[in-house]
């Protein structure tokens, strides 16, 4: 859960503007982002909503797009309809991933804690990692079902389906879109958990499976183990794997 208003930030703020002569006019493109599109939104329709996070979160702003409304006619564009559910009843968690920015502004935007780079992470599979554009939708789980199980043996066991697709690790900006969306999936400070991500390895180490989480109070570390608190995410590849 964020972080409420307080009158000692209301009073920081002043004392900025008061120094900078600038603070006011950050605020208010905040509160004209925040506000653009309405402050309350149906979460129903998971277009709607799933952009409006981003946009929010200064995804449109970070790509020069001028309104919510401009964002969201680029995400249709890039993204398409949202696909059927895949024929495998757990992944059923539906997330937006929009990869037009680099990683270290993504975990920024979102909220995350990040000390590597943009090429801290290579794809564990280049075929899978091509198949997608700049945005798309994905039917995923975070990982529960998958606790206590080696990432290298969740990537042998992800179900295929001839003629349907396949089942694939998720990478680690398909993790932070996740987050993005719902921050609940790494559990909490009191009761952290940690989500494999067998789609993305360590750039210089590529045995190390990336993970996220929070370890330390931040948000990536690196397993290849069988850990009660770690579990495999993946996502449906639709059709199939070439």
């Amino acid at each position: 859960m964020g972080k409420k208003l307080t009158t000692g930030m209301l009073r920081q703020l002043h004392e900025l503007d008061a120094a900078r002569n600038d603070v006011g006019d950050h605020i208010q493109e905040l509160i004209r982002r925040l506000t653009d599109g309405g402050v309350k939104v149906n979460q129903n329709d998971q277009f709607f909503a799933q952009t409006k996070v981003f946009w929010d979160k200064g995804w449109g702003t970070a790509l020069g797009l001028e309104s919510l409304k401009v964002y969201r006619d680029s995400v249709r564009d890039l993204a398409g309809k949202i696909p059927e559910r895949p024929p495998v009843d757990y992944l059923n968690k539906l997330i937006l991933v929009d990869r037009r920015v680099q990683l270290t502004d993504a975990c920024r935007m979102a909220g995350l804690k990040y000390h590597g780079s943009d090429k801290t992470f290579k794809p564990y599979d280049e075929k899978v990692a091509k198949k997608h554009g700049d945005a798309y939708w994905m039917w995923c789980q975070d990982g529960r079902r998958n606790q206590n199980k080696k990432p290298s043996v969740c990537r042998t066991e992800f179900a295929k389906i001839p003629g349907a697709g396949s089942e694939v690790g998720l990478d680690e900006f398909e993790f932070v879109a996740m987050y993005a969306q719902d921050p609940s999936v790494i559990g909490t400070k009191e009761n952290p958990r940690f989500i494999d991500l067998p789609g993305a390895v360590r750039a210089d180490v590529p045995d190390n499976i990336a993970c996220g989480g929070g370890w330390n109070g931040e948000p990536w570390c690196w397993c290849g183990s069988a850990v009660p608190e770690f579990g495999s995410a993946s996502r449906w590849e639709f059709g199939p794997q070439s």
